[in-house]
């Protein structure tokens, strides 16, 4: 794995908590605004958080190069993060009637009657927060997905490896050592045409093709 790769990771692992965290708080404040929740407002507030929660999953696993997840992440997380740029225009634009709406449906009274519209004007500036940190995320998701390439690691000379790549040399040389006596006719039958065309110094001498082609499979190094 690349550097870039794994500190870009890193970073999206670290984002995908405050992610998971946002969607905590936002199914918590519909549940708090009004419970059950049943009007625009409150709906809103726990369908974007579960959808949160759900793509935090996706994002957490695909930040370790699963790039058929990190897809999952991309599109329930870009979902989630335009639903919320919608919701916030909302309440931003027609905060009163949102208040009203909530008021005649949950009915409150007392102290709950008027902190209501106090919670709910912090909480549009603090999902301000949320949406950027969404954003970022999905940006990193973007990079490891797309941009980024990760290294792949080669493990061929690792001890597991070298003593299976040994065993195979040790079978191939067995099978090579009881066909080498049928086929030796016709290897020396080649030299001789070889050397009859071209010279001597192609051909060798008898065996001299057995010479040239050892290979030393104790220590499984290339041909000399």
């Amino acid at each position: 794995m690349s550097t870039a790769s794994h500190a870009t990771g890193v970073a999206m692992r670290v984002a995908i908590v405050f992610y998971a965290a946002a969607g905590v708080a936002l199914i918590a404040f519909g549940c708090v605004l009004q419970n059950p929740p049943k009007g625009y407002a409150p709906g809103m507030f726990v369908a974007v958080g579960a959808l949160n929660l759900f793509a935090a999953c996706a994002g957490f696993y695909g930040s370790y190069n699963k790039k058929r997840v990190l897809f999952v992440f991309i599109i329930f997380g870009g979902l989630s993060t335009l639903l919320q740029i919608v919701f916030e225009i909302t309440l931003f634009t027609v905060f009163n009637k949102v208040l009203t709406a909530i008021r005649a449906n949950s009915e409150p009274t007392g102290n709950k009657y008027t902190q209501l519209g106090k919670q709910l004007n912090i909480m549009r500036w603090v999902m301000v927060g949320f949406i950027f940190v969404e954003l970022l995320t999905l940006v990193l998701a973007v990079l490891l997905k797309w941009v980024i390439k990760v290294d792949r690691t080669y493990h061929g000379f690792d001890e597991e490896n070298n003593q299976a790549r040994m065993l195979a040399m040790g079978n191939l040389r067995s099978d090579i050592d009881a066909r080498g006596p049928e086929k030796q006719s016709k290897y020396d039958k080649i030299r001789e045409n070889m050397a009859a065309k071209y010279g001597s110094a192609v051909g060798g001498s008898a065996g001299g093709w057995k010479q040239k082609a050892q290979v030393s499979w104790a220590n499984g190094r290339e041909p000399q």
